[in-house]
């Protein structure tokens, strides 16, 4: 599910026009500068964003290795709770900015951009991650998705997308609020499927059992068959 529900027929209907933020929720700095951050830093251990990276069910970006350091030493804070194991997280595939100079500490440049407009991941463009792992922004889903013969495939590596699986990145504000439930949502759909494979199967095992009063087939051979061959009675002549 994505930022509307995963209810979307295909990608250019997955982005939704929401109220823009003029402050970021999770930072008390201004919009941009809290944008800058979210997308050059783990939202986890605050350092520089290194591959691999991955995108957690939210839509925000750690570095694998500081997740699966918490994750084994079960140190993971409370509001990150909702990632319970790495099956949570998949890989972001994120373009790397030519004019970003990591030695510079210049705030108009970023790490990142989109790989089709080449809009810098900075707080301001929206973005979107793709289920199969590129991240690009709005600008070039809407590109992409203009034709109709073009939706629901992803503009970098032509694969097909699952709509219902796109995920806003760095979201804020209403989009926030939006990943929130549809996480609630995916995980409550997968409980309710892990409870009916299980009846299935019960119900299944049950119905290869003899039913009460029910002889099965091998017990329905004569009692002679039965007996060990020591103990039959001998024929009469032999």
């Amino acid at each position: 599910m994505g930022g509307d529900g995963g209810v979307a027929p295909n990608l250019r209907r997955f982005i939704v026009t929401t109220k823009a933020a003029d402050q970021s929720v999770r930072s008390s700095v201004g919009r941009d500068t809290a944008g800058r951050m979210l997308w050059s830093t783990c939202d986890l251990s605050k350092e520089p964003l290194r591959h691999p990276i991955v995108l957690c069910p939210l839509g925000f970006l750690f570095n694998k290795e500081a997740v699966l350091h918490c994750l084994m030493g079960k140190s993971l804070p409370a509001e990150y709770s909702y990632i319970r194991s790495l099956k949570d997280l998949r890989p972001a595939i994120l373009t790397p900015n030519p004019a970003f100079d990591e030695a510079r500490s210049d705030d108009a440049t970023v790490p990142f951009e989109c790989p089709i407009t080449g809009a810098p991941a900075n707080g301001v463009n929206r973005f979107v991650s793709l289920s199969c792992g590129h991240v690009i922004s709005r600008k070039a889903v809407e590109q992409a998705c203009s034709d109709a013969s073009s939706q629901n495939a992803c503009p970098v590596c032509s694969k097909p997308v699952l709509v219902d699986d796109t995920r806003i990145v760095n979201p804020v504000d209403d989009d926030l609020v939006s990943a929130r439930k549809a996480l609630e949502l995916r995980r409550l759909s997968l409980a309710e499927k892990k409870k009916t494979s299980k009846k299935s199967v019960s119900t299944s095992d049950s119905s290869s059992q003899p039913k009460h009063g029910q002889v099965t087939r091998r017990w329905q051979k004569s009692p002679k068959s039965m007996m060990p061959r020591q103990m039959r009675p001998m024929p009469i002549g032999r």
